[in-house]
C-alpha cells in the first residue's frame, strides 16, 4: 500500500511539473528573430511597426525597360526609413543611384519611396519575399512583364 501511494505521489509531482512548465503565456514568447519570415506572417492590413520591420532589407531584380533589355534594380530599405536605389539600364552604361526616404502607405503592405518629394514617389507592394513594383497611382501594373524584386 505504501508503494502505491509513493507511485501516485511521484506521478502527481511529475504531472504538476509538466503542467507548470507548459503553462507559459503567449505574451512571454520571444519575437521572431528572422525578419525575412515576417512577410508570410502578416495580413493585408497590419500594425505599421511590424510592416516596417518586415520591409527592411535588400531587394534585387531586373525590371522591364522600354528602350533597353532591362533595368538591373537594387533597392535597399533601411530601418531608419531611408533607402538607396541603384538602377542600371542594361547596355546603357553606369547605374543611376538615388537615395531618400520611404514610408508605409496607410498601414497596408504598400510602401512609397520618395513620398516626401511631390510627384516623384514610387510604389511597391510586399508579396511574400518579394516587392512588386506598382504604377504611379499605387496600383498593380497591368502587364504580363515581370515587375518583381526579390529579397536578398
Amino acid at each position: 500500500m505504501n508503494r502505491s501511494r509513493w507511485i501516485v505521489a511521484v506521478m502527481a509531482s511529475l504531472l504538476s511539473g509538466l503542467l507548470v512548465a507548459c503553462g507559459g503565456s503567449p505574451a512571454q514568447a520571444e519575437p521572431a528573430a528572422d525578419t525575412a519570415a515576417l512577410p508570410a506572417q502578416i495580413a493585408d492590413t497590419v500594425d505599421v511597426d511590424v510592416l516596417k520591420q518586415a520591409m527592411v532589407g535588400r531587394f534585387r531584380g531586373e525590371l522591364p525597360c522600354a528602350d533597353c533589355s532591362g533595368i538591373d534594380t537594387d533597392l535597399t530599405l533601411n530601418a531608419d526609413m531611408s533607402y538607396q536605389l541603384s538602377e542600371t539600364y542594361l547596355g546603357k552604361g553606369k547605374p543611376f543611384v538615388s537615395t531618400g526616404k520611404w514610408n508605409v502607405v496607410d498601414g497596408t503592405r504598400k510602401i512609397e519611396i520618395d513620398y516626401d518629394k511631390p510627384g516623384q514617389g514610387r510604389y511597391y507592394q510586399l508579396a511574400g519575399k518579394h516587392l512588386q513594383m506598382l504604377d504611379s497611382d499605387g496600383n498593380p501594373v497591368d502587364s504580363k512583364l515581370n515587375y518583381t524584386l526579390t529579397r536578398q
